[in-house]
């Protein structure tokens, strides 16, 4: 049986191979390939993501830190390979669009909830993220925590001022 070659892209670069699978899987291994790198091999409709291709999806959950269902969108030489994005990338972008409009309603102390609504969320989904091993979003939570405890210092500051010249 001969064993089928792959060709692959990094990060939506130019094509590359053809190669082993073996090859592939020593390559997400040593992180010179990503769960989210495109792969292809003869009797595939499309380019795929190595994440959703059966043979790699093991070894990229485990290297990639990417969960089921979690993928980002990509051009391929073959097509384009939509899906939806992590659930934690997703609610780390909601609680890093909470701290921005919190310290944009800062001045109108409309966003005084805002900042620990914003430090709640992230604290809540970096250790969502720890648990699973997916860190897919991790810079939005990190942003959105340290704009809510800045936020929120202001915040305090702020009221203690307008406290003590009433």
């Amino acid at each position: 049986m001969v064993e089928a070659k792959w060709f692959y892209t990094r990060a939506g670069q130019q094509q590359e191979g053809p190669v082993s699978a073996e090859s592939i899987r020593q390559m997400l291994m040593t992180g010179y390939v990503q769960a989210y790198d495109l792969a292809w091999c003869d009797g595939m409709q499309n380019w795929q993501p190595l994440h959703a291709i059966a043979d790699f999806a093991d070894m990229a959950y485990a290297r990639g830190g990417v969960t089921p269902g979690g993928a980002l969108s990509y051009r391929g030489a073959g097509g384009v390979v939509d899906s939806e994005p992590s659930p934690f990338r997703r609610t780390a972008i909601i609680a890093f669009v909470v701290s921005i409009v919190g310290a944009c309603l800062l001045p109108f102390c409309c966003g005084i909830a805002a900042g620990p609504v914003a430090i709640i969320m992230a604290v809540n989904i970096q250790k969502e993220m720890k648990e699973a091993g997916n860190f897919d979003g991790r810079g939005f939570a990190t942003a959105a925590l340290v704009i809510g405890i800045v936020e929120s210092a202001i915040t305090g500051l702020a009221l203690a001022i307008k406290i003590m010249f009433l």
